[in-house]
C-alpha cells in the first residue's frame, strides 16, 4: 500500500473518539468551479486538527494549506513525495503536525512573516503634553491622536487573535513544496482573513487560467 493510500481512509466510523465539526465554507475560489471542492468536518482537538473530510466533483490534485496571519503552512499534498490524484467522491486526509510557534525548522512552514500590528490602538505619552492615544477613527497611514485623561492609567497594546484557516485546493497539476514555496513569495502579508486567503490561492495555483478551485474554512 502506498504512502498516499495509508493516509487516505475512508470516511466512517474511524471518526469515533475524536472531536468533529462541520466547518461553515467561504466560496469556492477559482477559474474552475466544477472541482466544487468542499471540507465537510474536520477532527481532532478543537482549533487543531488532525484529518479532514473532504469532497470532490471530478479528480484534482489536492493541497490543504493552513493560513494564518503571517504563515503559510502545508498540512496536505497529493503531490508529495510522489504526485497522485484523487478521485471524485469523500476522502478523509491525515493532516500534518503543525510545527510549534517557535519552531524555525519545520520544512512544511511555506511562508513566514511580520505583517501589520493589529488590535487596541497604541497608547502615546509625549513630554509636556497630555499623554494621546491613536483614534480609533483614523487613516492608519496618517493617524491623528485624541487627548486621554491624565488619571486613565496607559496600557499596553492587546493583540487580536489572528485569523486562522484552512485552504483545500484542488487542481488540474501536482502542487510541490518547491513550487509553494517560489509561489507564495509575493503573497502580500498587509492582507488579513479572508482576503488573505484568497491571495495564498490565487499566488499557489501560478496563472489564473490554469484549471482550480479552492475553498477555505475558518479553524
Amino acid at each position: 500500500m502506498s504512502r498516499h493510500l495509508v493516509r487516505i481512509v475512508a470516511c466512517a466510523s474511524s471518526l469515533a473518539g475524536l472531536a468533529c465539526a462541520h466547518p461553515r465554507s467561504m466560496n469556492v475560489l477559482g477559474p474552475d468551479p466544477s472541482y466544487a471542492p468542499r471540507v465537510k468536518s474536520l477532527a481532532g482537538k478543537p482549533g487543531v486538527p488532525d484529518s479532514a473530510t473532504v469532497e470532490l466533483a471530478r479528480p484534482a490534485f489536492v493541497t490543504l494549506l493552513e493560513v494564518e496571519d503571517g504563515r503559510v503552512t502545508l498540512r496536505f499534498a497529493t503531490a508529495e513525495p510522489k504526485p497522485a490524484r484523487l478521485g471524485a467522491g469523500t476522502h478523509r486526509l491525515a493532516l500534518r503536525a503543525m510545527p510549534r510557534s517557535d519552531s524555525v525548522a519545520d520544512s512544511f512552514a511555506l511562508l513566514r512573516g511580520v505583517g501589520l500590528e493589529r488590535g487596541v490602538p497604541t497608547r502615546v505619552e509625549r513630554l509636556g503634553f497630555m499623554p494621546q492615544e491613536i483614534c480609533p477613527t483614523s487613516d492608519p497611514e496618517h493617524p491623528s491622536y485624541c487627548p486621554v485623561s491624565p488619571t486613565e492609567p496607559l496600557t499596553k497594546p492587546l493583540k487580536a487573535p489572528a485569523n486562522r484557516y484552512l485552504l483545500l485546493i484542488a487542481a488540474a497539476d501536482p502542487l510541490t513544496v518547491a513550487t509553494l514555496r517560489d509561489r507564495l513569495r509575493s503573497v502580500d502579508l498587509g492582507l488579513r482573513g479572508r482576503e488573505l486567503v484568497a491571495d495564498v490561492a490565487v499566488r499557489a495555483t501560478g496563472v489564473t487560467g490554469e484549471r482550480w478551485a479552492a475553498v477555505a474554512v475558518a479553524l
